[in-house]
């Protein structure tokens, strides 16, 4: 008679499982190591380093209620996110900033969104008495990167190109 041995065969050593066992068994505890990193041990690891170089980077207090990420939807929320004026007020906030990026943006190298939504955002604008307002200092550092210049596609027998920076990144 003849006998079929199964496909699927899970024995009681790793040895003697077959090799779809094996490659789902391995699947399987990758999907969970990928889960429990992105689930678990990056928004701890994330948020005070984001917060740190948020307020190194302006000069002012940050807070930052929860930060999710879902590494599945390669989605981020940031929920209850305050940045004050440097005397202690409000200067900019929102309740929720859920960002959702594409698969896409893996493959071709640039940030496209599939969905942002913003509730509750809060941004307060004051002149103040020099008829400066008061992000004006967050401004500073971006006017002399305007006028710094870079060179790009340059060699040193040929003619040389020059870009100003125009970008405003804060």
């Amino acid at each position: 008679m003849f006998r079929v041995k199964s496909f699927f065969r899970i024995g009681r050593t790793y040895a003697s499982w077959s090799w779809p066992a094996r490659l789902t068994a391995i699947g399987c505890i990758l999907v969970a190591l990928y889960a429990g990193i992105g689930f678990l041990l990056l928004p701890p690891l994330i948020k005070p380093r984001l917060v740190k170089a948020l307020a190194d980077r302006t000069g002012r207090h940050v807070e930052l209620g929860k930060l999710h990420i879902n590494p599945f939807a390669l989605s981020t929320t940031l929920q209850m996110f305050e940045m004050q004026e440097r005397d202690g007020n409000r200067f900019i906030g929102f309740d929720e900033l859920y960002v959702n990026f594409q698969v896409s943006s893996l493959f071709r190298r640039t940030y496209t969104f599939a969905q942002l939504h913003l509730s509750a955002p809060y941004v307060c604008v004051k002149v103040q008495k020099d008829k400066t307002v008061n992000f004006h200092d967050l401004l500073a550092d971006n006017e002399e990167k305007k006028h710094r210049t870079t060179r790009i596609h340059g060699s040193t027998s040929g003619p040389t190109a020059y870009r100003r920076s125009r970008t405003n990144c804060l």
